[in-house]
């Protein structure tokens, strides 16, 4: 995946560089993060996104907006999806190559089942009505 240049749905391991990129390079690179998370984990969960975040924000990378999902069924797990953005692919692969992120590998796998990435850019505005 790390090649191939394409916007859409992105399958990929927890620490893997995402593939895609927008097609207008004037706007940052938007990703909508979709995390399943194991319940019983849920301390550990927090602990390693607070820290990702500040890792993140070294390479100009921001959760724009993190939303919550509850547990439903078919099981316990909620999931957690995120608004993320990024001034490029470059800058991207840069936080997910830093030796501070890596070195949460093994938290992260405590909490997180899945993960998908969507990439993205900016839509229309509808405002208010």
């Amino acid at each position: 995946m790390a090649g191939e240049a394409r916007p859409g749905l992105q399958q990929v391991p927890p620490h893997a560089v995402v593939g895609g990129t927008s097609t207008r390079p004037e706007n940052p690179m938007l990703l909508v993060v979709i995390l399943t998370v194991r319940p019983e984990a849920l301390d550990a969960f927090r602990a390693f996104e607070r820290q990702a975040a500040r890792i993140m924000a070294r390479h100009g990378g921001r959760i724009e907006r993190a939303i919550v999902i509850p547990p439903g069924p078919p099981g316990p797990s909620f999931k957690e999806v995120h608004l993320v953005s990024f001034p490029s692919p470059e800058a991207l692969a840069a936080y997910r190559a830093d030796p501070a992120l890596q070195a949460l590998t093994p938290l992260r796998e405590t909490a997180v089942l899945n993960t998908e990435i969507w990439v993205g850019e900016e839509g229309p505005q509808y405002g208010n009505a």
